[in-house]
């Protein structure tokens, strides 16, 4: 696992660097700048926001206060610029060499100023777009679905990165968007909570203010497991909300079912979660709440280690059970264009949205929150408002 992690941050390092030296170069040839000394001052301030989010990353944990919490802001926002930048740059190359192919004469630095703009101006968009969550009505069949179900509604909220960017104001827009939804449940599946601790003290009077007829259940993520798990279940025990560990609930005649994430190095052995006949009922309407749209892992199978890349998306352990609906989130959609067409493929597809097969369905939320960049574009943040419906 350790050697996996070190892969993964040099692939990154290794990426923002490069990025960065091609971004420099395009500058320097797309505005003709020939003075070394200006080649050199660019080069340091590019360098210096290439590495400004790793820094930032570490000032906000070692000096906690409002200039570090800004400049991690601002380093977010630059990595997510840069991504559209890096688009930008490589569309600007592709028309300039076009232009040469048919021996036309363009001006660099016009295109460039262009391409450049339009990044800046979507960059903007991704930040309003992070911060303006949207409602996303689904309606989901549901075998033996008891009468009180009916018309009734469950909110399900998942990847909200309670941290340093989205803070106790944030939250509590969330929840009054929630509670004006009149839920009878709130389902939280997974990392409510960010890998950035930023003051969770702050969160636990607003995490009390959801209003749910049935209550307000939870289970981790992996964000959750960075932050760690005693603090984020220290912080949750001031609250009224249900963590469902690896358990089941009888909801209204509704099996609610909770398994939370898979902690580093550790397996989980799901046919002790659930046992058909000793806690759970196949003919019963059931809800399984885990974080990564993925099938359940089996006994001697990390989670952790298969929720990231090309995991199992057949969710026949999930089927075979009798399991109507299962939630799930982890995805963020994407986030970032293009990332969102990485997503698509790793996740077979099931990266976002409701997919239905029989009486089992599954719906991947695209979150609410952000992780890394505080921005979001080719999607949008949701909140769920599920209404359940009777197989007829």
């Amino acid at each position: 696992m350790i050697s996996q992690i070190a892969t993964v941050v040099s692939l990154i390092l290794l990426i923002l660097v490069g990025g960065h030296l091609f971004f420099w170069y395009s500058i320097v040839k797309f505005f003709h700048i020939v003075r070394r000394k200006i080649r050199m001052w660019i080069l340091a301030i590019i360098t210096f926001f290439a590495l400004s989010f790793p820094i930032a990353t570490v000032l906000v944990h070692t000096h906690d206060n409002m200039l570090s919490s800004a400049y991690y802001f601002m380093s977010g926002v630059w990595i997510g610029m840069m991504l559209n930048v890096m688009m930008a740059t490589i569309l600007a190359w592709i028309i300039i060499l076009i232009a040469k192919l048919f021996k036309r004469r363009v001006k660099t630095r016009v295109i460039a100023i262009i391409f450049f703009s339009i990044a800046i101006i979507y960059t903007g968009h991704g930040v309003w777009n992070a911060h303006s969550p949207k409602i996303t009505n689904i309606e989901v069949p549901m075998k033996n679905l008891p009468k009180e179900w009916e018309g009734k509604t469950i909110v399900q909220l998942s990847d909200v990165h309670l941290g340093y960017f989205y803070d106790a104001d944030f939250l509590s827009g969330i929840v009054k968007k929630v509670n004006d939804l009149h839920p009878e449940v709130v389902l939280i599946t997974g990392d409510l909570f960010d890998g950035m601790d930023g003051r969770m003290d702050t969160f636990a009077p607003v995490l009390n203010t959801f209003e749910a007829t049935d209550g307000v259940y939870f289970i981790t993520g992996n964000h959750e497991t960075y932050v760690g798990l005693e603090k984020v279940m220290e912080i949750l025990a001031k609250t009224n909300i249900k963590v469902l560990n690896d358990e089941i609930v009888d909801l209204k005649g509704i099996q609610l079912i909770g398994v939370s994430f898979t902690t580093f190095g550790t397996t989980k052995d799901i046919t002790q979660i659930i046992q058909p006949g000793v806690n759970f009922t196949p003919d019963k309407p059931s809800i399984l709440m885990y974080h990564v749209p993925a099938s359940i892992a089996l006994r001697g199978v990390s989670s952790h280690a298969n929720s990231y890349w090309k995991p199992n998306t057949d969710f026949s352990y999930a089927k075979n059970l009798g399991i109507n609906l299962q939630l799930s989130g982890h995805t963020h959609a994407g986030q970032l264009f293009p990332i969102t067409l990485v997503t698509d493929f790793l996740y077979n597809g099931f990266d976002y949205g409701l997919h239905t097969d029989g009486t089992f369905s599954i719906y991947i939320s695209s979150g609410v929150g952000t992780w890394g960049p505080p921005m979001r574009t080719g999607n949008t943040p949701e909140i769920v408002l599920i209404k359940l419906k009777p197989i007829k």
